[in-house]
């Protein structure tokens, strides 16, 4: 006898039992059943089976790849005892994934309860009924599977194509050879009556506004003055919202105003394109909006600022912001207010939960000490002579870190393979053995891409010619922005050591240029 036989022969309760009636709908609009059809099917066979929906739940626009939906609360509701059963259109509408689809169901049948499906009435009590419910959910993970690789097909072709992958407008652009499909809302076709097809041409507003946002970024200003110009002059994002920090650099960081498209890696398991380290930047069709100068300049500050300035430095009110530190314990000093006045001067915050006797700065000293370090290097010609004789010293130390840390990344991927092939090759390596040395592996080649990319900003920087910047810095320090002057300030000088002299005495400041040795670490003695 079949299972969906079985089920019916079940006796139906006398009393109504409470049922939750949950409802998905795919973002993937695979073979989309809409909520309504889903919701009288459910209630009509709840009804027919004596079962009282007490509540519903319904998730729009979910994946069933995974349980980062609604319904875990409905599983926490049964688990508390509020409900009997989850009852779902259909066993596809639960999961996509047959691990955490079982695994979940297990949870709720636990506590005695059931997930049963309006269309699939399977008698789970029976050895036929169980397969049959695993199946719907193998089957459902293999329509699920079929459909990611169709999309990813798609987008390939697109990428061939030299368009961005996923479609959709680009601030800075107008999308042109796709107009709205009428049968469908939020969905674009072909447009018929345009003989070029598909492509991107610069939008004669906006475009324009692209540009200066990387200008302006590169010269030092922070994202939160970025979003606030923009949401000033009333721009809004493609989604029409106002822009945020986040928007701001997805748009920046997709490289899509410098002609190019931005590519997950091939094999790549981050769920976020937006924060994946791994992507590559191919051609695009796309007229570029900025130079390819300019994009480098840009990624080059971007990192530089994810890896060295924390977030307060990072928007900058005051030119020193992370660039001043405790002589005694290294640690970076914070701005404190005093004489009734905010940012009077900088105070080593360490000093009570650590063994520091810590360090109170004039911010006025401070800034003074920067600037007659940087007239000294402008105005002595030997000084000048012996920092290029510095900074060509640093390239070459560089360089050289550069092409050391090369070798042992090559070592470490040569071992990665090794253990992977070692691990195909001996079925008797327990696993335990095998992802503790890859995981070693993994993390030693993460510290090295690291180290790398400091090795190549160090290389750089040795490279540029300072002069121009820190006469430009003097000459404009009364008229540029705080933030302008903190990003011209990282490029010529180390952090700023302060020292604790005496009770009631300034501290001992010590500038050091990029290509000057850091000063060291002191013990303060009294």
């Amino acid at each position: 006898m079949g299972a969906l036989a079985q089920s019916q022969l079940q006796p139906i309760p006398d009393e109504p039992i409470p049922v939750i009636g949950y409802i998905r709908v795919s973002m993937k609009r695979e073979a989309m059943i809409s909520p309504e059809i889903q919701k009288a099917a459910v209630t009509d066979q709840a009804l027919r089976m004596n079962r009282r929906i007490v509540d519903w739940i319904i998730d729009l626009d979910e994946t069933g790849r995974n349980f980062k939906r609604k319904v875990m609360r409905g599983i926490g509701r049964i688990e508390a005892g509020e409900a009997r059963e989850i009852w779902v259109y259909r066993f596809d509408r639960w999961g996509r994934n047959t691990v955490e689809s079982l695994a979940n169901v297990r949870r709720v049948e636990l506590v005695g309860g059931r997930v049963q499906s309006a269309t699939e009435p399977f008698d789970v009590e029976t050895a036929i009924g169980k397969y049959s419910r695993t199946n719907a959910f193998a089957m459902a993970e293999m329509q699920s599977d079929i459909i990611g690789e169709n999309w990813k097909a798609a987008l390939a072709n697109r990428v061939s194509r030299q368009l961005p992958p996923t479609g959709g407008r680009r601030f800075g652009y107008k999308r042109l050879g796709r107009v709205p499909d009428p049968e469908e809302p939020n969905r674009y076709r072909r447009d018929m009556a345009d003989p070029l097809g598909e492509r991107y041409e610069v939008d004669p507003e906006t475009g324009p506004v692209v540009a200066s946002l990387y200008e302006r970024y590169v010269r030092g200003e922070g994202s939160q003055q970025l979003v606030r110009w923009l949401n000033a002059r009333g721009y809004l994002t493609t989604f029409g919202n106002p822009w945020s920090i986040n928007s701001l650099f997805i748009l920046l960081d997709s490289g899509f105003a410098a002609g190019l498209l931005r590519q997950r890696g091939a094999h790549c398991q981050c769920p976020h394109i937006n924060r994946c380290k791994h992507v590559t930047f191919v051609p695009g069709a796309q007229p570029p909006l900025i130079s390819p100068q300019l994009w480098e300049e840009y990624r080059r500050r971007r990192e530089r600022m994810r890896r060295d300035l924390g977030p307060r430095a990072r928007q900058a009110i005051y030119p020193l912001a992370g660039l001043i530190q405790c002589g005694h314990c290294g640690s970076t000093l914070h701005v404190s207010n005093g004489q009734g006045q905010r940012g009077y001067g900088y105070r080593c915050m360490t000093s009570k939960a650590q063994d520091c006797t810590g360090t109170w700065v004039l911010r006025a000293n401070a800034e003074r000490a920067v600037l007659k370090r940087l007239a000294e290097f402008v105005k002595d010609l030997n000084t000048r002579a012996d920092a290029g004789t510095a900074q060509d010293a640093a390239r070459a130390v560089a360089r050289a870190d550069h092409e050391r840390i090369t070798r042992e990344l090559v070592k470490v991927d040569a071992s990665l393979k090794k253990l992977a092939r070692q691990r195909l090759l001996d079925d008797a390596m327990p696993d335990s053995v095998y992802d503790e040395l890859r995981d070693e592996l993994l993390e030693a080649r993460a510290s090295l891409e690291a180290a790398l990319a400091r090795a190549q900003e160090e290389e750089r920087a040795a490279g540029e010619d300072i002069e121009p910047v820190a006469r430009g810095l003097l000459e404009e320090w009364d008229t540029l922005p705080a933030s302008v002057r903190r990003e011209m300030l990282s490029r010529l000088i180390r952090p700023v050591r302060a020292y604790r002299v005496g009770p009631r005495k300034a501290a001992r400041l010590v500038v050091r240029m990029v290509w000057e040795p850091e000063s060291p670490l002191e013990k303060y003695v009294k």
